[in-house]
């Protein structure tokens, strides 16, 4: 294991890369980082011109993933019901497109014989479209989940609402370099638009892996940048608060150690950067079997020089 590879704080490789799989760039942590995309792409309503009247002739819906996973419609909570609602609905979310039956059948049912599970997947559909727009009327085509042959999808429409893409936008906006009154403002306010993990109620699906480490690692650059932010604007209380609360996430993130010891050896605070460092120095030797790099053990020793 190299050097380059801990010092780097697992970014690129280590232990986020069991969810990686073939997803797409995501965002890089770091201070005055940028990001050149978010893999979040937006609903299909983001690109409507506004004068188009929408298709769909319920909703609007809001969905939350962050922290809990609630559905409201025309701001009442939707009771979905049975699990397999639940879980279809937020796999067609991770998705963000159409999902074709096999893979839908494929995670939801895979024990089931092929005709069985045919069945049990169309039951589910129609259970889920029920739960979303009690009385419907109008065709299949012009549902909230809609059929693309033989796949499913989401119907996003202009007034409906999505968290967590309105957080990956934030995100992807905030971590664009700007003026630094500006940038600590997004910063700020993307940091506040992440409540929680993503669709918390399914920790370990495979469907859910690849979206669950894109969103994290996109909270982890704007609260790693918006810490730095703090620290550089002299406001060392929050710096700390955000460091310690990403180290919480993430307690093998070295530069997170590193940065917390600069603020508390500015402060004057050398007995609580040396603390910093031995936790640090813990952590990493028995999770990962390493010693900090030398940069590291540099400000510590610079220390006793001090």
């Amino acid at each position: 294991m190299s050097r380059e590879r801990h010092d780097l704080t697992l970014i690129d490789r280590g232990v986020r890369v069991r969810a990686r799989r073939s997803a797409p760039q995501i965002p890089r942590v770091g201070t005055g980082g940028t990001v050149t995309t978010v893999p979040w792409r937006n609903p299909t309503w983001a690109h409507t011109p506004e004068h188009v009247p929408p298709v769909r002739s319920t909703g609007p819906f809001r969905i939350h993933t962050l922290g809990d996973f609630v559905v409201l419609r025309d701001e009442e909570s939707v009771e979905l019901g049975q699990h397999q609602s639940r879980d279809l609905i937020a796999i067609l979310i991770c998705a963000q497109g159409p999902v074709h039956r096999d893979k839908l059948i494929e995670w939801l049912w895979p024990h089931l014989p092929e005709d069985r599970a045919v069945s049990t997947l169309y039951s589910s559909v129609y259970t889920l479209r029920q739960r979303l727009e009690p009385g419907r009327t109008h065709s299949a085509a012009m549902s909230f989940v809609r059929s693309d042959g033989d796949a499913y999808r989401l119907d996003w429409q202009r007034d409906d609402f999505l968290d967590v893409s309105q957080f990956m936008q934030l995100a992807q906006r905030a971590l664009r370099p700007v003026p630094a009154e500006t940038r600590l403002e997004r910063l700020q306010g993307a940091e506040a638009a992440y409540t929680g993990p993503f669709l918390p109620q399914w920790p370990y699906a495979d469907w859910a892996a690849v979206s669950r480490a894109e969103v994290e690692e996109a909270y982890q650059a704007v609260a790693s940048d918006l810490a730095a932010a703090y620290a550089d604007a002299d406001q060392t209380t929050a710096a700390v608060a955000l460091y310690r609360r990403l180290l919480v996430l993430d307690p093998e993130r070295e530069t997170w150690h590193r940065a917390l010891m600069e603020i508390f050896i500015a402060e004057g605070d050398r007995s609580l950067a040396a603390h910093q460092y031995r936790l640090c120095q813990r952590i990493l030797q028995e999770r990962l079997g390493l010693e900090p790099s030398p940069k590291t053990q540099k400000l510590f020793a610079s220390l006793a020089d001090s």
